[in-house]
């Protein structure tokens, strides 16, 4: 389902998720009770980078041991209508999983089913969502710096916003 321009959907699972047309979203998801090794990692932002530019556009990434950041805005499917931001986290979770579950020689879930998302109201609140996520592995402890981070996916345009 395509998601008209300024237009509100309000999907509700466990968590409510809304979504609204032509916004930026704060999402992320959790893996089950284990850590991703690097290349893991790899394989999550090599996803990433494959729906950037045609689903939606990247602003910014973070691929932690335990769950994934990105601050992303869904692409126009049709003129003025956008890709639902439900099937963008699918796509990226469905897909890192197979390949994720094929390494390890096993099957079954590897995401938590629900992710939390969050419509980006203003350029403050942009701001804000951009530095706690370029900031994450610094405060769990994982680098001193957002730049010495190897698992950060950076917008290939900076000036998305």
């Amino acid at each position: 389902m395509a998601i008209p321009r300024g237009r509100i959907v309000k999907r509700k699972d466990q968590l409510p998720h809304w979504q609204a047309g032509g916004s930026a979203y704060h999402i992320d998801f959790n893996c089950r009770p284990f850590d991703l090794s690097a290349g893991e990692r790899e394989i999550v932002i090599e996803i990433v980078r494959k729906g950037d530019e045609l689903f939606f556009d990247l602003l910014l990434g973070c691929v932690m041991p335990d769950h994934v950041h990105l601050l992303l805005r869904p692409r126009e499917e049709v003129p003025d209508h956008f890709h639902d931001l439900a099937r963008i986290r699918k796509g990226i979770k469905g897909a890192s999983a197979r390949l994720i579950n094929l390494r390890r020689k096993r099957c079954g879930p590897f995401w938590q089913d629900e992710g939390y998302d969050r419509i980006i109201r203003n350029h403050a609140e942009y701001g804000e969502t951009f530095t706690y996520i370029l900031n994450n592995p610094v405060a769990a402890g994982l680098c001193a710096s957002p730049e010495d981070y190897p698992f950060m996916i950076l917008a290939r345009d900076e000036l998305r916003w």
